[in-house]
């Protein structure tokens, strides 16, 4: 004989459990970005002075996470080098990710490969030429020990000479580590197409911007041009103007001054002034006859 057992309702809901399956990845995310922040800090305030456990030194500390920052930075600098800021941009890009809910799910299969990504950043930061700073305190290059060692391996593997393997080796070390990242990254094939069509248009409008500050620059030069073109054509007006008045009004003084000899004009004028006084002449009506009386 079977017995029928009721079954237990389960504690929470398929809505509930989803949202607690969120909050949980957003609350990894933010505690990613924390660890982030951690090691940024600890990468970007590295000095070599710091007291650790390979200095002893009375030196204060410029680590901005302590003594403990600036032993650990010591460690990790010294084995991978520069490389070290990879992994504060990995737990950075992830955290985004998980407070975002993109691209979660492909954590674990893709940061399996970060060991890999991180020593073909050490190769690559020991292609790279180090700076004066960094050559006298260290005894190797901005890749490490690590990239240092690899690195020297495969220039005697390669048939080339020193110098232009190198180039050719930290061309290609740094396009693998490009691509390397974008893959251990979570990045896909959409994520690859957005990104290009979002730099595409902001790079188009910020054409455009550009193009219409120009353009705004250019015809508000035109216009104060033209506006002030006008300004100085009025005022060497007003001013030709002033100068004619003034030669005017002193030919005026100089006729009407007391014992100003008036000089006879030039022979044309007179010429035209008896022919204009005999036209005058002609043009009255002829006296009358008179017949003077006689005392005949």
């Amino acid at each position: 004989m079977a017995y029928q057992t009721r079954g237990r309702d389960p504690l929470l809901d398929s809505s509930m459990a989803q949202a607690i399956e969120k909050r949980g990845k957003e609350l990894l995310g933010i505690v990613l970005l924390c660890f982030a922040a951690i090691a940024g800090a600890m990468a970007f305030s590295y000095h070599p002075d710091d007291p650790s456990w390979m200095s002893a030194t009375d030196a204060p500390v410029n680590n901005w996470m302590g003594q403990v920052g600036a032993s650990v930075a010591a460690t990790v600098f010294m084995v991978i080098g520069w490389a070290a800021a990879g992994v504060s941009i990995l737990l950075g890009v992830w955290g985004l990710r998980f407070m975002l809910h993109d691209g979660a799910e492909r954590a674990l299969s893709r940061l399996i490969f970060t060991p890999i990504w991180l020593a073909i950043l050490s190769l690559y930061a020991s292609s790279l030429t180090p700076g004066p700073v960094w050559a006298a305190a260290h005894s190797y290059g901005l890749g490490g020990l690590f990239g240092d060692t690899v690195l020297a391996a495969l220039l005697g593997i390669l048939p080339f000479g020193t110098a232009f393997g190198l180039k050719i080796l930290s061309l290609l070390l740094g396009v693998t580590a490009l691509v390397t990242g974008l893959f251990v990254f979570g990045t896909t094939r959409e994520d690859v197409s957005r990104t290009l069509r979002y730099g595409l248009f902001a790079l188009i409008m910020t054409y455009a911007g550009i193009r219409a500050i120009l353009g705004r620059g250019a015809k508000g030069a035109a216009q104060a041009s033209v506006g002030l073109t006008g300004v100085m054509q009025s005022q060497m007006q007003t001013q030709l103007k002033k100068r004619a008045d003034r030669r005017e009004a002193a030919a005026l003084e100089e006729d009407h001054a007391p014992g100003t000899i008036i000089e006879e004009p030039p022979l044309k004028r007179r010429v035209a002034r008896v022919i204009l006084d005999e036209t005058s002449e002609e043009a009255l009506p002829p006296k009358p006859f008179v017949k003077e009386k006689t005392g005949l």
